[in-house]
C-alpha cells in the first residue's frame, strides 16, 4: 500500500513537472554597491542577500513567463576618506522587488542557456537611516527594465537555474539630503540561484 502511494506521488509529480505550470523559489547576492563613489566619498557593504518565491508558465518554442517576489536587504555604511576615515552612521536597506520576464530557453540538452528581460518593481524602506543625511520621501517606490543571463540545468525533476541579472531603475530610491553630493546608483547587479518544479 505505501509503495501504491509514494508511486502515485511521484507519478503525479513528474506529470505537474512537466506541465505548463512551474514554481520554486529563487536566491542569491545583489553584489553591486548600494552608494556610487562621489570624489572623496565611498560605501563599504556588509553582509547581503535576496531570496522569494518565483512561479511561471513554460510556453512554445522554448519560451516562458516567470516573475518573482524577491526581498533584498542590502547594510551598508559610509566612509569619509577625505575627512580621516570619519565613519557616517550607517543603515540597512530593504526592499520588495517584484520582476515579471520573458524567457528564451536554447536547446533541450543537459545544460542549456537562458536569456531573459522584462520589466520589475521595487518597494525600499530604511532602518536606522539618519534623516539628516538621507531623505527617502516619495522615493520609495520605484520601478525599472531588467534583462539577465543564465545557463539551466535538470537534477530529475527539478530546474537548476543560476543567472546574473541587471536592473535600470527610474530612480535610485534614496537622495541625500545635504545638496545631493553622494550619489546612488540606478543600476543595480544581482547573481541568483533559481529552483523550480
Amino acid at each position: 500500500m505505501h509503495k501504491l502511494l509514494a508511486l502515485g506521488f511521484f507519478s503525479a509529480f513528474h506529470i505537474f513537472a512537466a506541465g505548463p505550470a512551474f514554481f520554486g523559489v529563487r536566491g542569491g547576492i545583489p553584489f553591486s554597491v548600494s552608494v556610487s563613489i562621489a570624489g572623496g566619498l565611498g560605501g563599504s557593504s556588509a553582509v547581503r542577500y535576496a531570496v522569494g518565491p518565483t512561479a511561471g508558465f513554460r510556453l512554445p518554442h522554448g519560451l516562458s513567463v516567470e516573475g518573482d517576489a524577491l526581498y533584498k536587504r542590502q547594510p551598508f555604511n559610509l566612509n569619509v576618506g577625505s575627512f580621516g576615515e570619519i565613519n557616517v552612521p550607517g543603515t540597512t536597506v530593504s526592499a520588495w522587488e517584484f520582476p515579471i520576464m520573458l524567457k528564451f530557453t536554447s536547446g533541450e540538452g543537459p545544460v542549456v542557456p537562458v536569456l531573459g528581460g522584462g520589466i520589475t518593481f521595487r518597494r525600499m524602506s530604511a532602518e536606522g537611516l539618519s534623516s539628516m543625511l538621507y531623505n527617502v520621501t516619495g522615493t520609495r517606490s520605484a520601478v525599472g527594465a531588467i534583462a539577465g543571463a543564465g545557463v539551466r540545468f535538470r537534477v530529475g525533476p527539478i530546474d537548476v537555474t543560476p543567472e546574473f541579472r541587471l536592473a535600470r531603475w527610474n530612480q535610485s530610491g534614496f537622495e541625500t539630503s545635504f545638496v545631493n553630493i553622494i550619489p546612488f546608483s540606478r543600476t543595480e547587479a544581482t547573481f541568483l540561484v533559481g529552483v523550480t518544479f
